[in-house]
C-alpha cells in the first residue's frame, strides 16, 4: 500500500486518507465532514468495493480538475485578446483629432494624405477586431459555462468521493481485523496448494479422499 508494514501502517494509511479528504473539501469549499459514529464492521467484500470506488472517483475527480485548469487558461487567454482588442478601440479617437479642409466646390472636405492612411488603416483594423471580438465573446460565454458545469460535477464528485472515504467511520480495530482476515484467507489458500501438492507428490490422492475425519473423538479429546 506504500505505507510500510507493522502497527504503524494502518495508523499512517488513515492519517493520508484523511488529508486527501481535507484537501479536496478545501479546494471546493465543502466543509469537513465531522467524526461520526462506526456503522460496524464491515465484511471484506464490503471494504475491497468501497476502496475501489474511492480510488475511481479519486481518478475521475483529478480528471475533471484537469479540464477545470485547462478551461481556466482558456479563459484568461481569452482575456487577454479582448483586452488588446480593446486598446486598439481606443486608437480610433485619435482619428477625431485630424484636421479637415473644406473643398472650394461640393460639401466635401480634404485631409492630408499621411491622415488618411492612418484612417484607413485604423478603420481595416477595427472591422478585424469587430468580427474577433463576436467570435471570442461567443467562445467566451461558452467556455464559462463549461467552467460552471464542471465546478458543479467535480463538487458533486467530491461528495461522493466522501462517502467512501470516511477514515473517522471505520475504526483503527476494525481496519486492522480486515487485514488481519485477508492475510488469514491468503495464508489458508498457501496451505491448501501446499498440502494439495504433498499429496500428489507422494501419492495420496485415493487416501486423502477416502479420509474420514473422527470429528466426535476429537470434540471429546478437546473436552
Amino acid at each position: 500500500m506504500g505505507f510500510g508494514d507493522g502497527k504503524g501502517a494502518i495508523a499512517r494509511w488513515r492519517a493520508s486518507e484523511v488529508e486527501i479528504l481535507n484537501q479536496i473539501c478545501l479546494k471546493h469549499g465543502i466543509r469537513s465532514l465531522e467524526p461520526e459514529k462506526s456503522r460496524g464492521s464491515m465484511s471484506v467484500k464490503e471494504y475491497k468495493e468501497a476502496r475501489q470506488e474511492a480510488e475511481k472517483l479519486e481518478a475521475e475527480n483529478a480528471q475533471l480538475k484537469d479540464e477545470n485548469e485547462n478551461i481556466s487558461q482558456e479563459l484568461a487567454e481569452t482575456k487577454a485578446i479582448l483586452e488588446k482588442v480593446n486598446k486598439k478601440k481606443v486608437r480610433l479617437i485619435e482619428v477625431e483629432s485630424i484636421q479637415t479642409k473644406p473643398t472650394i466646390f461640393g460639401n466635401k472636405v480634404t485631409i492630408d494624405k499621411d491622415d488618411y492612411d492612418k484612417i484607413y488603416t485604423l478603420a481595416e483594423k477595427e472591422i478585424i477586431s469587430v468580427r474577433q471580438t463576436k467570435k471570442l465573446s461567443t467562445e467566451n460565454q461558452k467556455l464559462v459555462e463549461e467552467n460552471t458545469e464542471l465546478k458543479k460535477t467535480v463538487n458533486k464528485q467530491a461528495v461522493e468521493l466522501a462517502k467512501y472515504q470516511k477514515p473517522t467511520t471505520i475504526s483503527i480495530k476494525q481496519l486492522k481485523e480486515e487485514d488481519l482476515k485477508l492475510r488469514e484467507n491468503e495464508n489458508l489458500k498457501l496451505n491448501y496448494k501446499k498440502a494439495i501438492s504433498f499429496i500428489d507428490a507422494y501419492g495420496l490422492s485415493d487416501e486423502f479422499c477416502r479420509y474420514r475425519p473422527n470429528t466426535r473423538n476429537n470434540e471429546e479429546k478437546l473436552l
